[in-house]
């Protein structure tokens, strides 16, 4: 199956991702502001750190990388690593080491979502 489905812009000729890979893509880069934006030191919230690491990893296999050294030598040890912080609950983890290991795209998806969603919620009630 072909994961990466691009065609051409008809105006400038580049490629365009699929809806898909877009909509990846745009939560991605959510996260990713999010990481930086609140955390430029590196630390931070354990949720919004694991989140990055899923969505970056989620874009590697999108795009075909299975085998790819970079997502078995850096993307998917960092995604472990940051699942076993012990501040997260056990069974958040559990569910970030299994998705990321079978390479579950939609499950990596809502992961991120529902990790970002609490981070931003337990932020909201503490002010």
């Amino acid at each position: 199956m072909q994961l990466l489905r691009n065609s051409q812009d008809a105006i400038g000729g580049r490629k365009v991702a699929s809806s898909e890979i877009a909509c990846r893509l745009m939560l991605r880069d959510v996260v990713h502001s999010l990481h930086n934006a609140g955390f430029p030191d590196g630390k931070g919230d354990p949720r919004i750190r694991l989140a990055n690491a899923l969505m970056e990893l989620g874009v590697w296999l999108q795009e075909g990388c299975q085998e790819d050294s970079m997502l078995q030598g850096i993307w998917l040890p960092r995604v472990l690593e940051h699942a076993e912080d012990e501040s997260l609950p056990v069974s958040v983890c559990e569910r970030v080491v299994g998705a990321a290991t079978r390479g579950d795209l939609m499950q990596i998806d809502a992961l991120a979502e529902y990790l970002v969603s609490d981070c931003i919620r337990s932020t909201s009630v503490a002010q």
